[in-house]
């Protein structure tokens, strides 16, 4: 399989396994931590990406991550946020075998003027990993604040652990 696929996979699923244990309560609950974000509003937010990026792979290549869904259930609902998240990884699993390198087209918004700019799945996906880890990160912060429990690892970017694991090994020589 793809790395840039493995990695966004293990990142939703550590998302999916911390989604469990978190209480509905803290789920909603905003914070004066990370902008007055709640966990379930950064949930929302990557998983809008996700499904951008998957949809714009069924129909047409043309990726435009501003003109996202903005389901207000996956804000407020961890058993639909969690279905939805599952699908997303059954989604991008499916992927494997699929031209990673076949071009497509990404929006951007340069001084307020829609410009299309070629990409690739494979740049998207990398593109996608930077972007679940930084919500990942604020989802950590917001639960360490409200007292749930995070494994050390959540949030980290694969690049960052693998560079631990290689320190480690050669410290342990």
């Amino acid at each position: 399989m793809h790395a840039a696929i493995e990695e966004n996979l293990g990142l939703l699923q550590s998302c999916d396994a911390l989604l469990e244990g978190v209480p509905a309560a803290e789920y909603t609950r905003a914070t004066g931590v990370c902008f007055d974000g709640a966990i379930g509003e950064h949930v929302r937010h990557l998983l809008d990406h996700y499904v951008g990026f998957l949809g714009a792979l069924e129909n047409g290549r043309r990726l435009d991550y501003e003109a996202r869904v903005r389901d207000p259930r996956v804000e407020s609902d961890t058993v639909f946020a969690r279905s939805l998240l599952r699908g997303v990884v059954s989604k991008l699993g499916a992927l494997d075998g699929t031209d990673l390198d076949a071009p497509m087209h990404v929006r951007i918004e340069v001084e307020h003027a829609q410009l299309w700019s070629g990409s690739t799945p494979a740049r998207e996906l990398a593109f996608l990993v930077s972007h679940t880890v930084h919500h990942c990160a604020l989802i950590g912060v917001i639960c360490r604040a409200n007292g749930v429990p995070v494994p050390p690892d959540f949030g980290v970017a694969p690049s960052t652990l693998r560079h631990r694991a290689a320190t480690s090994a050669r410290c342990a020589r």
